[in-house]
């Protein structure tokens, strides 16, 4: 975005002008990219953990009916 950290800085806690029109769109992009992310990260422990899960009941099925 060619701005300095200080001026993200001042941004952040609203201090001074703020980003302009292409700049909060910059913004928003990577904001809503970061949060599929986080997102996506949430899906896939809770998928692993599912799994992690389905295989412990199998091994204690498996060792219960020997």
């Amino acid at each position: 975005m060619n701005v300095a950290p200080y001026t993200v800085s001042r941004w952040e806690n609203e201090e001074g002008s703020a980003p302009s029109g292409l700049q909060q769109e910059v913004l928003r992009a990577l904001h809503n990219t970061a949060q599929r992310v986080r997102e996506n990260e949430a899906e896939r422990a809770m998928i692993g953990g599912l799994i992690a899960l389905g295989i412990g009941a199998l091994i204690f099925y498996l060792l219960a009916n020997r």
